[in-house]
């Protein structure tokens, strides 16, 4: 190749390997080098910047963009999401404490949750239980197991401590309140109290009478 001006060259394919580079200063013909070399070998782009093009560094600011990262490592950690998973976070509006409530969840949230409204929903009934006998001496009881009995049993609930009592008493044909006769309400637990059994006493042997028992079911606490 003839001698040719560095400044002449386009781009730094023009040259070739068998090509000698001669630097030469006279006055007023110097030559901006590193310029020329940035044009030539660079081809004007900046080591660390951020336009089009420009060279990526290992300690600039940039910006990169359109870049395909196939094994990220952040803080030394290896990243092993990938963008499909990254972006369920995108929108997300939660701290970083809403994002912890989760800490120790053993399951479906949201199962757990429909657990609960149904386990709860039936203490808010009311219930009836409604016992006629023909009495034989003058006292009886009444457990909350036998009223759980006529239930069906319902797992994991208790009669509720207090519990409305009605006593009736056929006499001719007719049902009339009881009167004369002890109603003792008995309740347990210590965290949780619950209906224990009714003493009654006071009754006189060989009359129907007919009790009515309303109450409601609480959870046992098991």
């Amino acid at each position: 190749m003839p001698d040719v001006k560095i400044s002449a060259f386009p781009v730094a394919s023009a040259l070739n390997l068998t090509d000698y580079l001669t630097i030469l200063q006279s006055g007023a013909n110097k030559i901006a080098l590193l310029s020329v070399l940035k044009t030539l070998l660079l081809e004007a782009k900046t080591l660390g910047g951020n336009a089009s093009g420009d060279i990526v560094t290992t300690s600039d600011t940039q910006t990169l963009s359109n870049k395909t990262l196939s094994s990220p490592v952040l803080g030394g950690t290896a990243v092993t999401a990938n963008g499909a998973e990254l972006n369920i976070l995108d929108g997300a509006t939660l701290s970083t404490a809403e994002l912890n409530f989760l800490d120790g969840a053993t399951g479906n949230i949201q199962e757990q949750i429909n657990a609960i409204q149904s386990a709860t929903a039936i203490p808010y009934l009311a219930y009836q239980y409604t016992n006629s006998w023909v009495q034989s001496g003058t006292t009886k009881t009444i457990t909350g197991a036998t009223i759980l009995t006529a239930l069906g049993n319902p797992g994991g609930y208790k009669v509720g401590p207090y519990v409305d009592v009605t006593l009736w008493q056929e006499s001719g044909g007719t049902c009339e309140t009881v009167t004369g006769v002890s109603v003792k309400l008995n309740i347990a637990g210590s965290e949780i109290r619950y209906f224990d059994n009714i003493d009654l006493s006071g009754l006189t042997n060989t009359y129907t009478y007919a009790i009515v028992v309303t109450f409601r079911l609480i959870p046992d606490g098991t």
